[in-house]
C-alpha cells in the first residue's frame, strides 16, 4: 500500500508540473520582445493598477480577480507536494528557500522567453499560495490523514 501511494504522490505532482508548466511557458509570446518593459520590482504595483483600472471602468472586474486568485492557487499544490514528498523540505526556512529559487526560477524564464513578465507581485501571491498550501499540511487532522495514507511519511516509515 505503501508503494502505491507513494508512486500516487509522485505521479500526480508529475501531472501538476505538466499543467504548470503549460499554463506559465507554453503560451503566445508577446509582440514587444523588450524584456525591460515587461520587469515590474515595486511590490503591489500590478494590485494596485489593477484597484485603479478597475475604479476608472479600464479593465473588467473579474479579470484582475482571476489574475489575482490564480495565482494564489496555482501554487498552493507545491506547498502541498514539497513537505510531502521530501522529508527535507518539512523546515519552514527549507521550504522557503527552494519555494523562492521555483518561483524567482520561474519568473526569469517567463521573462526570459517573453512568454510573461518578472513581476514581483506574482512571486508575493504565488509565495502566499504556497505557503497556504505547506500551512494545510501541517493542520493536526491533515497531517494525520497523509501519514495514515502513507502520503505524508514520518521518521517511522520512511520511503
Amino acid at each position: 500500500m505503501r508503494r502505491f501511494a507513494r508512486s500516487f504522490l509522485w505521479g500526480t505532482f508529475l501531472l501538476y508540473t505538466f499543467v504548470l508548466i503549460k499554463l506559465l511557458f507554453l503560451r503566445v509570446r508577446f509582440a514587444d520582445t523588450n524584456l525591460l518593459h515587461h520587469i515590474n520590482l515595486i511590490p503591489f504595483r500590478t494590485l494596485f493598477g489593477y484597484i485603479e483600472k478597475i475604479a476608472n471602468n479600464r479593465i473588467n472586474p473579474d479579470t484582475a480577480i482571476e489574475n489575482l486568485i490564480g495565482n494564489l492557487i496555482l501554487f498552493f499544490p507545491m506547498g502541498c507536494y514539497l513537505p510531502c514528498l521530501s522529508a527535507k523540505v518539512r523546515k519552514l526556512g527549507k521550504f522557503l528557500l527552494i519555494l523562492l529559487g521555483i518561483l524567482v526560477g520561474a519568473e526569469v524564464l517567463q521573462w526570459l522567453l517573453c512568454v510573461g513578465s518578472f513581476d514581483v507581485d506574482d512571486l508575493i501571491f504565488n509565495l502566499f499560495g504556497a505557503m497556504m498550501g505547506y500551512l494545510t499540511v501541517r493542520i493536526s487532522f491533515v497531517n494525520r490523514l497523509l501519514t495514515r495514507t502513507y502520503l505524508y511519511e514520518t521518521e517511522k516509515n520512511p520511503s
